[in-house]
């Protein structure tokens, strides 16, 4: 059984990977086995559905002159949307016997439906790779009719078999962007089966470029996964067996066309040790949530800032609500 506690009323607690029972009451939940014992072979994956608020929202216990805090924001970017004009994505594909089975057909249904959120004037490749790789086109052309028949086509058949070499595709994508002036999105598809991980993470670092990530399988390396992501500003998501497929193309495709934010920082009234210390990426509509140590008293404000392609700062703001005691009696 497990209990947790949202910042605002939680409508609905589902899971993907569990039959589960829950009791919610406005804003805590409490989750069990439907069954009571189930076998724990597999990740138990917990998903909320809040109720819409987008106002920030702060929390804050209290321990003699220890104070700790939690934040969070809820960034609205529609404004910025779009400013740096049509994407550019290339699709990155593991075909690696490793993704044989369920993975791949997994595969190919998410890469279909990414491809058709693409838009109008979108430009777009892709590449598969398993120990060698092959490009769809040449280099990214616009999105239309023609060439995603042609791109689906590329997808239907593509087969599992041989190695995972990951690092040469992306040496292949990224070469020659060395004084390009728009970010790349990337959208990785793969299981993560590597050996050299940390290597792969290290070569994106600093380039123009984002990746966005799906775990396919339960036993996708989330450490990949995530560390692409927090080196390029990007976002991971991990497709299971029997899960919504749809709802996680949708919410990638959104990010995409949230700008490619920078210094990303929590300012706080006061001195504060936060965690995590560093904010990798803000998306338009996601929340951020960020937890702050004070021993010196309760802060009265923190306050979220981060500057746009353009180069104007924008920010949110929450003040300090009265402590909470923490204390054990």
């Amino acid at each position: 059984k497990a209990k947790f506690t949202m910042a605002s009323d939680v409508v609905k607690v589902t899971s993907p990977s569990y039959d589960i029972k829950a009791a919610v009451r406005g804003n805590t939940a409490t989750v069990e086995l439907r069954s009571g014992k189930a076998a724990m072979d597999r990740d138990l994956i917990v998903e909320a559905e809040m109720s819409a608020s987008d106002a920030p929202v702060a929390f804050v216990s209290k321990n003699g002159r220890r104070h700790t805090a939690m934040v969070r924001f809820i960034p609205d970017l529609k404004r910025h949307r779009g400013t740096s004009g049509p994407k550019e994505a290339v699709f990155v594909v593991d075909c690696s016997g490793s993704m044989q089975g369920d993975s791949i057909a997994e595969t190919k249904r998410a890469l279909e439906r990414c491809m058709g959120s693409l838009s109008p004037g979108d430009r777009f490749n892709a590449v598969s790779f398993n120990t060698g790789h092959a490009m769809l086109f040449p280099e990214s052309r616009a999105f239309g009719q023609e060439t995603l028949e042609e791109a689906v086509s590329f997808v239907r058949n593509l087969r599992a078999e041989g190695g995972t070499e990951i690092m040469n595709p992306l040496r292949a994508v990224l070469e020659g962007r060395v004084d390009a002036k728009d970010t790349l999105n990337i959208i990785l598809l793969t299981d993560g089966e590597v050996s050299n991980d940390r290597q792969v993470i290290e070569y994106v670092r600093g380039k123009k470029c984002r990746v966005f990530g799906f775990g396919m399988g339960s036993a996708s390396n989330s450490y990949l996964l995530r560390g692409l992501a927090d080196a390029t500003g990007g976002a991971a998501e991990f497709v299971y067996q029997g899960e919504n497929l749809e709802n996680k193309v949708l919410r990638q495709f959104s990010r995409l066309g949230s700008p490619a934010i920078e210094d990303i920082r929590v300012k706080w009234s006061g001195d504060v040790e936060q965690a995590p210390a560093t904010i990798r990426a803000v998306f338009d509509g996601e929340a951020v949530v960020v937890m702050g140590l004070s021993k010196s008293g309760c802060p009265k404000k923190a306050t979220l800032l981060a500057r746009m392609p353009d180069g104007k700062t924008v920010r949110w703001s929450v003040r300090m609500p009265r402590p909470v005691s923490s204390e054990l009696p």
